[in-house]
Parts: C-alpha cells; sequence; structure tokens
C-alpha cells in the first residue's frame, strides 16, 4: 500500500476535510475474500455510503488515502442508528490502518 501525501497525488486533501466525519476506527481485522473491515462502522441510518463509494482515511500521522468501500456489514442491528462496519478495497493489512484513523465521506 501506498500512502497518499498532498504533494504526490492530486486526490489528497492539502487542506481540510469538507467531508462529513462518518467513524474514528476502533478496531480493524481481514477478512479473506472480503477485505480489511473497519469497525464501528456507519451509522445504520446511514445509507448513502454503499459498495463502491469513495471515503478518505485520515491516519493518525496526518496521512491521508482515498479508498472505496467494498462491503456494508449486512447484519441487522439493534437500534437504527447502531453501526455497520464496511470493508475498504485495495490490498489493505491491519497494519495500514491504525486505530484512531478516521473515516470520511466524499
Amino acid at each position: 500500500m501506498r500512502l497518499i501525501h498532498s504533494s504526490d497525488d492530486p486526490r489528497a486533501f492539502t487542506s481540510k476535510v469538507t467531508g462529513e466525519k462518518l467513524f474514528k476506527v476502533d478496531d480493524r481485522f481481514e477478512i479473506e475474500g472480503v477485505g480489511l473491515v473497519l469497525a464501528p462502522g456507519i451509522a445504520g441510518d446511514e445509507d448513502s455510503v454503499v459498495p463502491g463509494s469513495q471515503v478518505q482515511l485520515r491516519f493518525p500521522d496526518g496521512n491521508s488515502v482515498i479508498v472505496s468501500v467494498a462491503r456494508v456489514s449486512s447484519y441487522s442491528p439493534k437500534k437504527p442508528t447502531d453501526p455497520y462496519p464496511i470493508a475498504i478495497g485495495g490490498d489493505y493489512a491491519t497494519t495500514d490502518v491504525p486505530v484512531g484513523t478516521e473515516v470520511f465521506k466524499l
């Protein structure tokens, strides 16, 4: 995985994020055939983030990368606002996305 620095790629944000913060990563794990799952995930009533949506991961060290959502968990939460974990596309491992990474909707 290559991290995007503002000087490396025009997709990287060079100023404050304007998108809505979806969540801060508390846990992450890999599922073979699915990808890297980020938890707690998006609110259950957030219907604008679907497979194929792009989100920005802002790492605690200030770097960021734009990734595609591969899957949104399909379990039924107890409350409509309970979070759904998401899986991101690409070749990412748990070591690539540290706890504390913030996920923003683009």
